[in-house]
């Protein structure tokens, strides 16, 4: 039928279609959206776990860009001189040559490449071939091409678009059905493309639905629909995408949009639009910005040297699949002849060298790298960090084929070369990727473990850690890993048992010295090592009792750090299934069993993945089990089968519906035991149940069809074993209709057992299975039959309220149809569920009282939301409420109360019924808590009271709930925990202090000094001195000591002084460096407390050696010994005062030193604070020199009676009693001289005289005119 057009512009069109799909037909290349021809590959996949190989193109792509072009005239001659070469027999691509060569600017390099001429076909050709030689030739096109793209980005920007901004662009291309594949088979969230030439787009979608053409054989159209990112143009970019309009022959005709090449693309969405006609949707990657890991990748290996990046792609080359060693081999060829620089020569003679190891020849690897080594040393020995690479990659490389030649100790010889050039190659993935060939150290511990040097290679591991693999514990595990089995995979395919042994002997030595060091540092790598040893072992027959031993060792290091990460507890489930099957494989059946249950029993319960893999270890030893007993069987066996089957059990198991029924099941086994009692098959029976419910599962969130394959097997399985088990084959049935959807023969199968069950129960109470009622509910749901879902939903919970009974299914019912409300957003229908299943709960179900106390605290807070209108924090109340009547023990308290909490942190933001719950709850706990002669609760409740009391004054209701929460804690988990009440008390006075609320932390002061005077135990000695300091602090600050507060604080101080040692005083003080501190701080107040100490020795102290004093005053021997042995001796501290302050004023003032005034003196040290330090100085002085003199009598004495004056005397140090004493204790003196001075020579007596002639009674001879001294009297 001939088509008419109404206007030109329609002819126009379809005449552009006719000529374009024409051009499709013929592979004519009208424009440069054609791409390239239908049987190259136009993209090359990279995987999101990059297989670095597929990298080298972009990599070299960036090395030619990266390296300066120094002559372009001489390139762009060069490029010519091939084009005429290639052209020569083509008189029309020669014309064009020459006016190329005439005419070339670099502001025209796109206008060139988008004509449909030589440098097009050139380019284009040579980039899907991915040309290494080809390509080197236009390096100067590609640069040029850079830079015009760079500068034309900046034409996005107007006034719609603005950086930052993404837009939609489209691609028309025929590809092959290959290549599609391979785009279908690798992608996956996260995949990657990068493409092998320019990436040619539109901005008009139906311009490159043109261009996508026609499908043919083997061909089909693809449209390419890409988002990238608009981006500042003021920023040099790698990949730059531009609008080529104003440089391309074509114009703005085709709106085109051209892509860098090499540039990364993220795989979104590929699905067929229609028959052979695909769309493919990716999003350009910036790859400096992005955080995917094949871009982090791709810049490990661009951000290095250049003389780097050639070994790296030679390297990359080598180990392509499609490239291989001979076209690394030319790479490393053409790049030493381009003459870039001698040292990218000699880089790419040091990647031959690795070429050469890694085709086994050593020989050839150490002759290339001895070549390299003597072209370093010719090349300008700079700083330059090129070299120093060159020289290690040249020395680990030799190192590398020594060890490849068994000769390790020269092997080690050049990696200790290489380790002294102290480079730090980057141990990241590119490294792993390579063996670590070229990190140092992982091969000198290597090696060293080859030659049996255990300890020095764990050594040598260690410090790898600690200073090249500090910074992240990513590659701990794996480079452990390479050191522990260096040279088992050579001696494995040498099929060299010998050294095979030895290998293992070493690896197993490795593991061994490490488990003796498991800190954090190690741990991951020392897990990777065991778990690997253990797998090397497992399908070793003779060795399967070490592989065991080695995951068992796993298992007890993992165990310890589950809660720390969840690798952990991911390495342990592993482990104990490894272990179930390896002793399911020693048919070790009871073993096997405990492992896969511990391991089950671990299990999350949304794990289904873990959860099946435990089921599936506890089946292959069921099947095993099974297997052995029918291949077993003797005559005696059958025998003994006709009396004791096996087959048969006395217990009676009923497979239940509710655990395997798909939609509705428990993940876990509810009770173990019950496997027990079962016979083989039916344990077998119960296992493929089991996995066929985790299947479907499992299928049904990740929507994959061969799990709800597998699902069907186990059934089909379990039904075989199950026999005329009526309940087990309808289970397989049902569970068989449900994967077909047959949901209404479900249906009516759980009717009929509802009816026959109600018809057949003879009391009213009993459980008839309601869960049935819930479960047709579920089918209903799935039919999308909303009504009768709900029917079935309410016909549960009215048949318990009718009937009256609690059992498993009782809470699950009416919660389900609480999610049912809650679903369609029935708030009111909700609570009204919600508060019927607390009723019912209360009403036939045993509580506690702790628990129907605390119902009224609840209701009261259902009431006062109710009020407001808020119906979704009362569904979370009431949700939470009956959580908390569940909770088994029903006795429990802890348990009540971390669900009360719970509950209540539903109205937290709302301070005023919180605070009235708490209230409440408190007075419920004080009356429901017995207390115990050890409980301290009674002792501490009125401080807390009066904290709650005094934030609640305040309006701090979020203090208030906080104390309650902390008094709660106390009564409930720590009422008879001394330190706890203890450090409650100071924690409640502190922070009160802090609010400089000062009689209120002094009145809680008061109560804990009361604590400590009731208990008076010993250990409080220091929080008593701590309490005085702080009131002294407080009375210092303001805070009025009542009477009743100045009497305890009395007490409290005769409890510190009575209790407190000498020895203790004395050492605090002296060891004080804050002798010098503000006497109103604390640590100043502290000392002032140690100086009171001195002046007024405790009781007890003065008691003590009173008692002894009188005991054995008749034996002086003793006694000297007795005051020897306890006296304190204030020497030192006598002469360190001294001669810090002995230069000070004396204080005119008199120290009451009689005990009968302690009381008194306690009042005035607590309510003063003496700024003048002479006074405090001189005043201890005189005390310290008065104790010690009174000690040192006392020991005069006891030397005088057993006749030894001269000892007595001696006992008077003159450091003390010299100018110390003389300025500061006249008793002293006194003291000193009554025993120094009868025992003195005349000369030294006339010393004595005139130096202490303040001491001496004088008395003058009036006959004779002698002098007489008498010692006066102690004052």
């Amino acid at each position: 039928m001939q088509k008419s057009f109404v206007s030109s512009n329609d002819l126009i069109q379809c005449l552009w279609e006719c000529v374009h799909e024409c051009a499709n037909q013929s592979d004519i290349l009208l424009s440069t959206l054609a791409g390239c021809s239908s049987v190259t590959m136009t993209t090359n996949v990279v995987n999101n776990i990059a297989d670095f190989a597929e990298l080298w193109f972009p990599l070299y792509i960036n090395f030619l860009l990266d390296l300066p072009i120094i002559d372009p005239d001489y390139e762009q001659q060069q490029f010519v001189n091939q084009c005429r070469k290639h052209f020569s027999q083509n008189p029309g691509a020669l014309k064009m040559i020459n006016d190329f060569e005439e005419n070339y600017m670099p502001h025209g390099a796109l206008y060139y490449y988008s004509c449909d001429g030589f440098v097009y076909r050139l380019v284009n050709r040579a980039l899907c071939r991915q040309a290494i030689d080809g390509i080197r030739d236009f390096r100067f096109l590609l640069f040029d091409i850079r830079n015009q793209l760079q500068s034309a980005h900046r034409e996005f920007l107007d006034k719609d678009t603005k950086v930052g901004m993404s837009k939609t662009f489209f691609r028309g291309q025929r590809m092959s059905h290959t290549e599609l594949k391979e785009l279908q088979k690798k992608h996956r969230d996260g995949s990657l493309i990068t493409t092998n030439s320019y990436f040619s787009t539109s901005e008009s979608m139906d311009i490159a639905r043109v261009f996508a053409g026609k499908p043919a054989n083997d061909i089909v159209s693809v449209l390419f629909e890409i988002s990238a990112k608009i981006k500042d143009p003021d920023v040099q970019q790698r990949n730059p995408f531009a609008r080529i309009g104003n440089y391309s022959r074509f114009g703005y005709e085709e709106r085109e949009v051209l892509f860098s090449i090499g540039s990364f693309f993220k795989i979104n969405k590929i699905y067929e639009e229609s028959s052979s006609f695909w769309i493919i949707q990716i999003t350009f990657v910036d790859e400096d910005n992005e955080k995917e890991d094949v871009i982090e990748d791709f810049r490990t290996l661009r951000t290095c040297s250049s003389v780097a990046q050639i070994i790296k792609i030679g390297d990359l080359l080598a180990n392509h699949p499609h490239q291989g060693v001979a076209q690394a081999t030319t790479f490393y060829e053409l790049i030493k002849t381009s003459q870039f620089s001698n040292i990218h020569s000699a880089a790419c003679i040091a990647g031959l060298g690795w070429l050469a190891f890694k085709e086994k020849n050593a020989t050839l690897a150490i002759e290339q790298q001895q070549i390299a080594l003597r072209l370093y040393e010719q090349l300008p020995q700079c700083e330059d960090e090129s070299l120093t690479y060159l020289y290690t990659t040249s020395y680990n490389c030799i190192g590398a084929s020594f060890r490849l030649m068994k000769k390790y100790r020269q092997a080690l010889e050049f990696y200790y070369k290489a380790e002294k050039l102290l480079l730090k190659i980057p141990i990241d993935k590119y490294a792993m990727y390579q063996g670590y060939r070229n990190i140092t150290s992982i091969n000198i511990a290597s090696t060293q473990k080859l030659l049996d040097e255990i300890d020095n290679a764990w050594n040598t591991y260690k410090k790898t850690l600690a200073y090249e693999m500090n910074a992240s514990t990513r590659f701990h595990g794996h480079t452990y890993l390479i050191i522990a089995q260096a040279g088992l995979y050579e001696a494995k395919i040498s099929h060299d048992t010998d050294e095979y042994e030895r290998c293992s002997q070493n690896w197993k030595a490795f593991l061994d010295i490490s488990l003796t060091n498991l800190s954090s540092s190690y741990r991951r790598s020392i897990i990777s090592g065991v778990l690997l040893i253990g797998f090397e072992y497992a399908d070793n027959e003779q060795r399967r009792t070490i592989a065991i031993d080695y995951f068992q060792k796993v298992v007890r290091i993992s165990r310890q750090y589950v809660q720390v990460s969840s690798d952990y507890y991911h390495i342990v489930l592993q482990c104990l299934n490894k272990v179930a099957r390896l002793f399911t494989k020693q048919r070790n059946n009871n073993h096997a069993i405990i492992h896969a249950l511990e391991a089950l029993n671990m299990c999350h319960e949304n794990d289904l993945a873990d959860i099946a893999e435990c089921y599936e270890s506890m089946m292959l030893n069921y099947e095993q089990q099974l297997m052995d007993v029918k291949d077993d069987l003797t005559p005696d066996d059958i025998c003994k089968m006709i009396v004791d089957n096996p087959f048969f059990s006395t217990v009676v198991f009923t497979f239940k519906h509710s655990e395997f029924a798909f939609g509705q099941f428990s993940t876990k086994i509810i009770d173990s035991l019950v496997l027990e009692g079962l016979t083989l098959k039916r344990r077998l029976a119960y296992c493929y149940l089991k996995l066929a419910a985790l299947s479907q599962a499992q299928g049904y969130i990740d929507k994959e069809q061969t799990y709800t394959d597998k699902a069907r097997t186990f059934l089909m399985k379990a039904a075989k074993l199950l026999g005329d088990d009526s309940e087990g084959q309808k289970i397989c049935a049902n569970n068989i209709n449900y994967l077909n959807e047959d949901f209404n023969s479900i249906i009516n199968s759980y009717k009929t057992d509802l009816n026959r069950h109600q018809s057949n129960q003879q009391k009213n109470n009993l459980c008839i299975g309601e869960d049935a009622f819930s479960y047709i509910a579920h089918l209903y749901a799935r039919k999308k039959e909303i009504n009768q879902e709900h029917q079935w939903l309410n016909s549960a919970v009215q048949y318990f309220e009718s009937h009256g009974h609690i059992c498993e299914h009782t809470v699950m019912c009416f919660r389900k149809l609480v999610r049912f409300y809650e679903k369609h957003e029935n708030l009111a229908a909700t609570i009204d569920v919600l508060e019927r299943l607390v009723n019912y709960l209360f009403k036939y179900s045993p509580c506690s009282f702790l628990r129907t106390s605390i119902k009224p605290i609840v209701m009261t807070m259902v009431r006062y939301f109710g009020e407001k209108g808020d119906h979704k924090r009362i569904i979370c109340i009431l949700q939470d409420f009956i959580n908390l009547i569940i909770t088994e023990p029903i006795d429990d308290p802890c348990q009540i109360d971390e669900n009360f909490k719970k509950l209540l942190v539903n109205c937290e933001d709302d301070v005023t019924i919180s605070n009235r719950a708490y209230e409440s709850y408190l007075e419920v706990l004080l009356r429901y808590k017995p207390l115990s002669s050890e409980c301290y609760i009674r002792v501490i409740e009125l401080v807390f009271r009066q904290a709650i009391a005094l934030y609640h004054l305040h309006e701090n209701y979020h203090k208030t709930i906080k104390k309650y929460q902390e008094f709660i804690e106390l009564i409930i988990k720590n009422s008879t925990n001394y330190q706890f009440t203890q450090s409650t008390f100071k924690r409640l006075a502190l922070e009160f202090e802090n609010l400089h609320e000062f009689d209120v932390a002094l009145d809680i002061y008061s109560c804990l000094s009361k604590f400590i005077i009731k208990y008076k135990k010993k250990e409080d000695n220091v929080l008593a001195g701590f309490v005085i300091v702080r009131c002294k602090l407080l009375k210092l600050s303001g805070a009025t000591f009542k009477e009743d507060t100045q009497h305890t604080f009395i007490q409290l101080m005769i409890f510190y002084h009575n209790n407190v040692e000498p020895q203790f005083v004395f050492s605090e003080y002296f060891q004080s460096k804050g002798a010098t501190v503000d006497r109103c701080s604390s640590n100043g107040i502290y000392l002032d407390l140690l100086e009171f100490c001195f002046q007024y020795r405790s009781e007890l102290y003065e008691d003590h050696m009173r008692m002894n004093t009188i005991a054995l005053a008749e034996r002086p021997t003793e006694l000297i010994a007795f005051i020897t042995t306890n006296r304190v001796d204030y020497k030192s501290l006598i002469i360190h005062l001294f001669k810090k302050y002995g230069d000070q004023p004396v204080a005119n003032c008199l120290l009451k030193q009689s005990f009968l005034n302690f009381d008194n003196a306690v009042i005035n040290w607590v309510s003063s604070i003496e700024t003048d330090k002479t006074i405090y100085w001189s005043q201890l002085l005189h005390r310290l020199l008065e104790l010690q003199s009174i000690d040192d009598e006392c020991l005069a004495i006891c030397y005088t009676k057993i006749d030894d004056r001269k000892t007595a005397a001696s006992l008077f140090n003159t450091d003390i009693y010299g100018d110390p004493a003389l300025q500061f204790n006249t008793n002293a003196c006194r003291r000193y001289l009554q025993y120094v001075y009868p025992q003195a020579s005349s000369e030294e007596q006339r010393k004595l005289e005139l130096r202490y002639q303040k001491h001496f009674f004088v008395e003058c001879d009036s006959f004779s005119g002698q002098m007489s001294y008498e010692v006066l009297p102690i004052e």
